[in-house]
């Protein structure tokens, strides 16, 4: 005992050291979140800076990490692509239960005179999980949570029998948009015999199909650069596929978590962003008279670099409480209170979240992951103009073109007199904080998906629906009259968790899921802090609209900096500070698709 207080006298001194006087570089974010709980032992550590670190002059032994029952540990330290986030990956993992104390030294940026501070957080890891093996996959559905739930799942399966294959019929057609239909169906069974990978084209005829069982397999897309992706539930992996659809790369949630196959969105500078879980174990006896050690599934963002680095974690339980969940049971040994489904990124750059068992889509800021707003749910900060549903158990949160936004309405918890799902569209107001319908369909009579589920808005101004568990239809596409105009039904109770649909031209263009094609190559300014002026730098590879614009850190516009057509090339804007409050701010920079990259700016009085 008396070794460990003195190690601990000697780590609170290294973590009160202070940087050199008059830094202008700051610590813009860090995972883990100071005081964070149930962190996983397999962690990495990160800091993000304000400015770039000199990676000539970055050394491990500048980050001091200390375990309360391991002791101080060693490891490696690297960059990220960008040269601002400083990770730190221990050679040994933590200790179950321990409190971990950690110091960044103070690290010299590439910018002459600039010195970044030094900076301390700690964090607690998670204990043991009692009873694991109550834990599911992290399924929309109850039932299909006992029937997946493998405790020892075997390695990704790649062929079933073609006997299984599921009826495709198609009904209503009647012009629909150009493009090919990319779905992925599945049964809620234990064995996905008759799974597959399947693109039709814009008349439902089968172009492609590529057998995915045994295992569960969903969000089966396309991607950048003639690529495709799709999440396996036996492996817990996101796999991507060539212009052959032959395997060539993987990935997997980082620092311990598990892969959650909900979300995959790529950013602009080469990287992506996914969903993960982490299995924590909770007291809810004070909390909702529980269980002393109920497994509460945590959902966590992870966003990685092109080099696979992640630079960006948040973590539910450090900002929701497990009370915000809309209809579920807190007495049970296992809470799934949150359940995240989609990932999409705002005008400003920032992240929207779908969470399906709070009711609610939550805005966090992307670079220091604090929560902007919330709509729907127990904390909904909005009101609904004309609107008296609401949403329930919704998926599939995005952005369209025009700056609305879609979302599938699952409607599992809908106060009326009929449970129904349908495809919204809503105008946010995100300053005066006011949501109004644009735009609903509900089929006719109406249908019911309980899980999973997806709205997209296609380029002619059609909309697809995916609707996910749903009996009675799986895929239909309405005009801009709401006019059914190509509508698949699978038989034997076969589900798709999204339905996509692009053409060749969106392909070639290098889409992501959400059709944004990067027409926004970089963004820089010429000096940052600011302390009078600067300048604004924007570069794009084709002709495309633009917008820049100026936003506090709660995400509202204080400035309009460009509008309008620019050719391909580059364009500096000046840009005075003159009328603006000392702090911190970002601009953005939006082209055509939506595609948007951002600057943080720190301005100095």
């Amino acid at each position: 005992m008396k070794l460990y207080n003195a190690l601990l006298v000697s780590i609170v001194l290294l973590i009160n050291i202070s940087s050199p006087a008059h830094s202008a570089v700051t610590v813009v974010s860090n995972y883990p979140t100071n005081y964070s709980k149930n962190v996983s032992s397999a962690t990495t550590v990160g800091v993000r800076y304000s400015a770039t670190i000199d990676k000539t002059k970055l050394i491990a032994d500048s980050v001091k990490i200390f375990g309360s029952v391991s002791g101080f540990h060693t490891g490696t330290v690297s960059l990220s692509s960008d040269g601002k986030m400083v990770i730190f990956k221990p050679t040994n993992p933590f200790s179950s239960g321990e409190g971990v104390y950690v110091r960044f030294g103070g690290f010299v940026t590439t910018t002459t005179g600039s010195y970044a501070p030094a900076f301390s957080i700690q964090f607690s890891i998670a204990g043991s999980i009692k009873n694991s093996d109550s834990i599911n996959f992290h399924s929309d559905d109850p039932i299909l949570e006992g029937i997946l739930h493998r405790k020892h799942r075997s390695a990704k399966g790649s062929d079933a029998s073609p006997l299984y294959f599921p009826q495709l019929n198609v009904v209503n057609l009647n012009n629909p948009a150009e493009g090919n239909l990319y779905v992925a169906n599945m049964q809620f069974e234990a064995t996905q015999e008759g799974a597959y990978r399947m693109i039709l084209d814009k008349k439902g005829n089968l172009l492609f199909a590529q057998a995915a069982g045994p295992s569960f397999v969903q969000d089966f897309k396309p991607g950048p650069h003639h690529t495709y992706t799709y999440f396996d539930a036996a492996t817990y992996r996101i796999y991507f596929l060539n212009s052959s659809y032959e395997i060539f790369d993987s990935i997997e949630a980082a620092n311990g978590y598990q892969t959650d196959g909900h979300e995959l969105q790529y950013t602009a500078d080469g990287g992506y962003i996914i969903l993960a879980i982490n299995y924590a174990t909770v007291d809810m006896r004070e909390i909702s008279g529980g269980d002393s050690a109920a497994i509460v599934l945590e959902d966590v963002i992870q966003e990685f670099d092109k080099d696979k680095n992640l630079i960006f974690e948040w973590r539910s339980l450090d900002h929701f409480k497990i009370t915000d969940a809309v209809g579920e049971n807190l007495l049970e040994p296992v809470i799934d209170f949150c359940h995240a489904n989609a990932l999409e990124f705002d005008t400003d750059g920032n992240i929207l979240m779908s969470s399906r068992h709070m009711d609610e889509i939550t805005k966090i800021n992307r670079e220091t992951g604090a929560i902007i707003w919330r709509l729907g749910g127990q904390n909904n900060q909005f009101t609904f103009v004309n609107d008296t549903v609401g949403f329930s158990h919704q998926h599939d949160i995005r952005l369209t073109p025009k700056g609305t936004y879609t979302l599938f309405d699952n409607g599992n918890l809908h106060h009326s007199a009929s449970t129904y799902s349908r495809g919204v569209e809503y105008k946010i107001d995100q300053v005066n904080k006011t949501v109004t319908q644009v735009w609903e369909f509900r089929r006719q009579p109406d249908v019911f998906g309980s899980a999973m589920g997806s709205v997209q808005r296609l380029t002619n101004g059609n909309t697809l629906i995916g609707w996910g568990a749903c009996d009675n239809v799986t895929v239909t596409e309405v005009n801009t009259l709401n006019n059914p105009v190509f509508e698949l039904i699978m038989g034997d109770q076969n589900y798709t968790y999204r339905a996509y649909k692009y053409t060749k031209e969106q392909i070639d263009a290098g889409i992501t899921h959400t059709g944004k094609a990067n027409e926004v190559s970089s963004l820089t300014c010429s000096s940052n802090p600011v302390f009078d002026q600067t300048e604004v730098t924007l570069s794009i590879p084709k002709p495309s609209l633009a917008k820049i614009n100026l936003y506090d850190q709660l995400g509202n516009e204080v400035l309009k900096l460009y509008s309008g057509s620019l050719e391909a090339g580059s364009y500096v804007f000046p840009f005075q500070i003159s009328g603006l409050s000392a702090g911190v701010y970002y601009i953005r920079a939006v082209g055509d698709g939506n595609a948007t990259l951002t600057q943080k700016i720190i301005v100095i009085k």
